[in-house]
């Protein structure tokens, strides 16, 4: 594995200095010192400033944080230079000359980072990496793949997207393009995935691309890929992360290539619930409880209701619980609660493990959903006791006596008593 120094920081701090430097000095007037404070305020990223705004990345062209210029299959930094991508949006994993953080650099020439374009009439690769893929069925140019026995299988590529709407989004519309080359007998998946803390990441099924095992020539493929995910909580400030992870799925031989291309990302401020803790444990004499639950960017004037089921656990033991129905008042904030009744039966029964879950939002803003954590786990401490066990042995070699002691050879003390 090629060892690739960390970016500088003291450097790359230097370059914003300078660039801001130039800044002042071509401005003019009372307005100067606060249009360059508002340049270091600028996050590299895709920013998402306004809700209801498709962004777009298609590696045609620049966009601010994401890219630089058309993209060349450069490698990747965090101030990049023309035909790379930038670093603070983009992490990849799963590639023989190293991984990629958020904000590191992979700009070694030669190396899986950086293959560069693909030459002119759609001519097919072979060597494992990151490239600059274009040709007949791919408009301009793609983020390329070609995985292999030790490249990107499995392997991840990282969208960061920064929410600067002043708003906490709950819902993100995501659009893209995904096309692979099936020239080879080996069938691969690129398949998406999404988090809102970049710990937990999500798989979303329905929008796995898989290429076939059996080689059918050299075009592209396209796949139109689209998809509201909705129960994020992304405050203003905070990031989403989208994430596309391969692997090779069946077959022999070499793998096919992939391209990534067309990612529209769209912000919504829709109405979102959920609970405000996972689990609790009270005792069985504890006579009540109450499960809070919190609204996110509540209508001004509608109500937002929601429905607590409980989907496992014996109804008995919390007073024959059935479904209850929360109501958020339009324009509140305000937690709701709902209280749980338990049955101290008297009986030494165990303890309960009672699960339950909100369903059937309406009302609110926009579309609302339901959030993480999107159920309430709460368990029942029994506070009775049964009878203490009687533990006995026989030593008479009767019936009782499943430890016999066997005269002889030290088997019994010869000590009197």
């Amino acid at each position: 594995m090629r060892h690739v120094p960390a970016a500088n920081p003291f450097i790359r701090m230097n370059k914003h200095y300078t660039i801001l430097q130039q800044s002042v000095r071509s401005l003019r007037g009372p307005l100067a010192l606060t249009s360059a404070l508002m340049l270091t305020q600028v996050s590299a990223q895709l920013n998402v400033a306004a809700v209801n705004t498709a962004y777009t990345i298609n590696f045609d062209g620049t966009v601010g944080g994401v890219e630089s210029g058309v993209f060349a299959g450069g490698g990747f930094q965090p101030v990049p230079i023309n035909g790379r991508l930038d670093s603070d949006a983009w992490a990849v994993s799963g590639f023989s000359d190293g991984n990629l953080a958020f904000g590191g650099s992979q700009i070694t020439a030669g190396t899986d980072f950086r293959r560069g374009t693909t030459a002119p009439g759609n001519a097919a690769v072979s060597v494992g990496g990151i490239y600059s893929f274009g040709g007949a069925g791919i408009t301009g140019r793609a983020l390329g793949i070609q995985p292999n026995a030790t490249d990107f299988t499995p392997g991840t590529i990282t969208l960061r997207v920064q929410n600067n709407t002043g708003s906490t989004l709950t819902r993100f519309d995501l659009a893209y393009d995904v096309y692979y080359r099936n020239d080879q007998n080996f069938s691969n998946n690129f398949n998406l995935y999404y988090s809102d803390n970049n710990t937990a990441y999500t798989h979303v099924p329905s929008q796995d691309v898989v290429s076939p095992a059996a080689a059918a020539g050299a075009a592209w493929v396209a796949n139109a890929r689209s998809i509201a995910i909705s129960g994020v909580y992304v405050p203003n400030g905070q990031y989403f992360y989208i994430r596309w992870r391969g692997d090779e799925v069946s077959g022999s031989g070499s793998d096919d290539e992939f391209a990534l291309d067309n990612i529209s990302v769209t912000g919504r401020a829709y109405t979102m619930v959920r609970c405000t803790a996972a689990s609790s444990t009270v005792l069985e004499n504890v006579g009540t409880t109450n499960l809070a639950f919190s609204i996110t960017n509540p209508d001004a004037v509608n109500a937002t209701t929601v429905d607590l089921a409980l989907t496992s656990g014996p109804a008995a033991r919390i007073n024959s619980y059935t479904t209850q129905t929360i109501t958020f008042p339009g324009g509140s904030l305000a937690n709701q609660s709902v209280t749980i009744t338990v049955t101290d039966n008297g009986t030494c029964d165990g303890d309960a493990v009672e699960v339950f879950g909100l369903q059937n939002i309406a009302g609110g803003f926009g579309t609302p959903s339901i959030g993480t954590p999107s159920g309430h786990t709460l368990t029942i401490d029994d506070d009775e006791s049964g009878p203490a066990p009687t533990i006995a042995q026989f030593f008479d070699g009767g019936v009782g006596d499943n430890w016999p002691i066997t005269a002889g050879a030290g088997n019994q003390s010869s000590t009197v008593g």
